[in-house]
């Protein structure tokens, strides 16, 4: 899955370590070219999964998510340029007013070769099975 992808859920699970329910957002995209469409995608994105939780959909597909906090993780492949960090710290405000927390991170590939994902094998258990997403979040 992925940002241009706006109304798939990438992943989702249960972090160990905090018992938080973890929305994750890929993003694949360079910040250096065509910055208001990956803003707007970005935008489109978070309002797929605030829909998702606000709805009471999540409770459906993923019933484990009863009374856990909840988590939107945007996961970047690229370093987010200054405008993208606003952006994140704005969105972050609005959906803390919600009660949904907002981060977002650089992917590192050593990171899976870390203690701590050895040491967790899996840091999240993730929803790999398509079938059980609605057919309007499941990829065509």
């Amino acid at each position: 899955m992925s940002l241009d992808q706006t109304n798939v859920v990438d992943a989702i699970g249960v972090d160990d370590a905090t018992g938080e329910l973890v929305l994750t957002i890929t993003d694949h995209l360079e910040w250096t070219v065509r910055v208001d469409e990956h803003l707007l995608l970005l935008q489109e994105k978070l309002k797929s999964y605030l829909r998702f939780v606000e709805s009471g959909e999540m409770l459906e597909v993923y019933p484990d998510a009863k009374g856990r906090a909840v988590l939107i993780d945007v996961v970047c492949k690229y370093p987010p340029s200054q405008l993208a960090l606003g952006f994140y710290n704005q969105v972050a405000k609005i959906v803390d007013g919600a009660g949904i927390k907002l981060q977002h991170r650089l992917f590192s590939a050593d990171w899976l070769l870390s203690d701590e994902y050895v040491n967790h094998a899996s840091p999240l258990a993730v929803l790999t099975s398509r079938s059980a997403l609605p057919s309007h979040w499941r990829r065509p």
